[in-house]
């Protein structure tokens, strides 16, 4: 009788320390983490060439900006917001800021001002001067008659400026005549055949 009673209680205790059991394992084990994504890293990259890195990432492309950039061709990512290497959850937008290309500047008039001072100003505006020579009746000679393209021409840096810089008049004493006029430098002397054009 007494091995009876033993084998019920047995028979009930045990199911109950089984389910404590499970029960304690349970909750003793944290439950899974969601599942995150990385921003990938997309600077330097055209528009859809990142788009389809971020849906690679399970990621959406959110809005697109512009920037003017010294080092980034036009057309491709400079950064992305959120920056890349941030962990975020699936499905985020993520927008690109893409390149402008150099920010233009504005040619300054260089008309009147001296060849080396001229170039110096183009220079630090990151622009190639291009320099000719040219007589002009109005300019003094060693300064700048002209620019082509004109000033105020919107440019991007490493555009060419044509500066052209005067040589003086074109007009002197013919030196075979003596003085009886005076001539260009571009023509012969009809009254003796010295160079240039007498103008009596």
């Amino acid at each position: 009788m007494e091995r009876y009673r033993s084998r019920k209680w047995a028979l009930v205790v045990l199911p109950f320390f089984l389910f404590l059991t499970v029960l304690v394992c349970g909750c003793g084990r944290s439950a899974p983490e969601p599942a995150k994504a990385t921003v990938p890293a997309l600077g330097g990259m055209g528009v859809e060439d990142a788009r389809g890195a971020l849906l690679e990432e399970e990621l959406a492309i959110g809005s697109l900006s512009e920037e003017y950039s010294e080092t980034v061709p036009p057309g491709l990512v400079i950064r992305t917001l959120p920056p890349e290497g941030e962990t975020v959850e699936p499905g985020t937008a993520v927008d690109l800021v893409v390149s402008r290309g150099p920010e233009p500047v504005s040619l300054p008039d260089l008309r009147g001002k001296p060849e080396g001072e001229a170039v110096a100003l183009l220079k630090n505006l990151g622009l190639q001067p291009n320099m000719q020579q040219a007589y002009n009746e109005s300019v003094p000679v060693g300064l700048v008659c002209a620019s082509n393209p004109p000033p105020g021409t919107s440019l991007v840096k490493g555009s060419v400026v044509t500066l052209t810089v005067s040589l003086g008049s074109a007009y002197v004493t013919c030196p075979v005549c003596g003085g009886k006029g005076t001539v260009t430098v571009s023509e012969t002397c009809p009254e003796c055949g010295g160079s240039g054009v007498c103008y009596t």
